[in-house]
């Protein structure tokens, strides 16, 4: 008996080590902590499915024109098997009315992209999801779904992140998903137009039937949402197709009609074409919608849920109005910036910043010469600014004044500073240095005070404007 005991608790001894070790050098990214981030039974559509899903819907649209709260669980190269463990992890905490669900995980087998490279990319971002029973059957799928099979233990944390350990940071055993809340609901913002053209691939006349996963986790996801009483909603985002994906979308068209379920494919047809959907414009590859086409998608979802009456009489009725309208308002913030950093020249960029009133601009001149003076009082002039050589100076919207030492002002939600080297005409932020040329004649720091943080640090070289965004990894330095 002594000895049984002894076991037993070395069991639970060495239990406990591997599962703290585990936590501590688990990933700390995941496409998920939008959802993890929204409080409890807040979230009225949930929107679910791979890549097409963050860059097609834009969930604040669904708050400005339904009233209704949206988010996006996606991950790369999302095949159907990981979107029904999605919408279980996200059930966990939510009960949504409506359910989205992004279609192309169902021509998997049958897509331009190989199965196995979907499989790879989506091996190594789909399983970051909080430890729990609904993880280990979403690694277990790895080891009969997919054509790139895998065993389960290769997604322990142990023998995925065992060389973590060398970077280690106290940090880690703080990191919570649930607390790093995405006011952009899970939308990836892209601008560029790539100018794809508009696929000629014949479209199937016949049906193709999906990988057999495909239709087995599908027929799950409609009997869960029946089981939830959530209604579902199918829909295809524009992408550069072949003519096999049109067979297996054949089938799902049939299988949506006996469902019962709505499908919207904006892939072709009287779909694509009522939207007005411009393959050159509105794609920004070859596979993601960009800015316009996702408003286009985003917004034929709004017209349907209002059809349907799912849309809330008015926003105070939620019971997360406040949140959702700060959200918003962060949200609107986006191509208002984006037309600001859009500019290369620097007369540009800076009229175009200092036109923006929830922008501060932070200008340290203290080795500018006479023509780089030249510039900036050309880009500043029509705002009545005027800026002088050994100048260090804040600018809020029309208003410029002196910096004598530090600035205090709201920065990531809390008291920060802004500080002002005469000898190096380096700014500061909470006393780090921002990035840039090391030998420019002025530096420039672009602040929103709507998102209370920096957005994007400029300067000069040989006369020739260089910036750099103040992307999440490197925001943390300044905190």
């Amino acid at each position: 008996m002594k000895k049984i005991l002894e076991f037993i608790a070395f069991a639970l001894v060495a239990f406990a080590l591997i599962a703290v070790v585990s936590y501590a050098i688990a990933d700390r990214e995941t496409t998920f902590s939008a959802v993890y981030s929204e409080p409890e039974d807040s979230v009225d559509v949930l929107i679910v499915g791979s890549s097409h899903v963050n860059s097609g819907y834009i969930p604040s649209m669904l708050w400005e024109k339904n009233n209704l709260s949206a988010v996006n669980a996606f991950s790369w190269s999302q095949p159907m098997w990981v979107s029904y463990h999605y919408i279980v992890e996200a059930l966990k905490t939510q009960s949504p009315e409506y359910i989205v669900l992004e279609m192309y995980g169902m021509v998997y087998g049958h897509s331009y992209i190989m199965p196995e490279e979907i499989d790879r990319t989506s091996y190594s971002n789909s399983f970051n999801l909080l430890p729990g029973w609904n993880r280990w059957q979403l690694i277990k799928t790895s080891e009969f779904c997919g054509l790139d099979l895998r065993k389960a233990q290769e997604f322990l944390y142990i023998s995925r992140y065992h060389t973590r350990w060398k970077t280690f940071d106290w940090s880690y055993l703080s990191y919570d998903p649930r607390k790093q809340h995405d006011y952009l609901k899970g939308y990836g913002y892209l601008t560029q137009a790539a100018g794809v053209e508009t696929p000629t691939a014949e479209i199937a006349a016949e049906e193709l039937v999906p990988y057999e996963y495909c239709v087995e986790y599908l027929d799950k996801i409609v009997s869960l949402c029946e089981k939830k009483g959530i209604k579902l909603i199918f829909t295809l985002t524009p992408y550069a197709y072949a003519t096999e994906e049109t067979g297996v979308l054949n089938w799902v068209e049939r299988y949506s009609a006996e469902k019962g379920i709505p499908f919207f494919n904006y892939l072709y047809g009287d779909d694509c074409e009522r939207i007005g959907f411009d393959y050159s414009r509105d794609l920004a590859d070859a596979g993601h919608c960009n800015w316009y086409g996702a408003v286009k998608i985003t917004a034929d979802l709004c017209d349907y849920l209002e059809s349907v009456g799912a849309s809330a009489a008015t926003k105070e009725e939620h019971v997360q109005y406040a949140m959702l309208q700060q959200d918003y308002s962060r949200f609107e913030r986006v191509p208002a910036l984006n037309a600001v950093m859009v500019h290369t020249q620097l007369k540009d960029w800076l009229q175009a910043a200092a036109q923006d009133d929830c922008i501060t601009l932070l200008i340290n001149t203290a080795a500018a010469e006479d023509s780089v003076l030249d510039i900036l009082n050309a880009g500043l002039a029509q705002n009545g600014i005027t800026v002088a050589a050994d100048d260090s100076l804040l600018v809020c919207g029309t208003d410029a004044e002196a910096a004598q030492g530090k600035i205090s002002f709201a920065m990531f939600g809390a008291d920060g500073t802004a500080e002002f080297a005469a000898d190096t005409a380096e700014i500061l932020l909470n006393g780090t240095a921002v990035p840039g040329g090391d030998a420019s004649p002025v530096k420039l720091v672009l602040f929103d005070n709507v998102l209370q943080r920096p957005v994007m640090a400029a300067w000069l070289e040989n006369g020739v404007l260089k910036t750099k965004e103040f992307t999440s990894d490197i925001l943390d330095n300044y905190k």
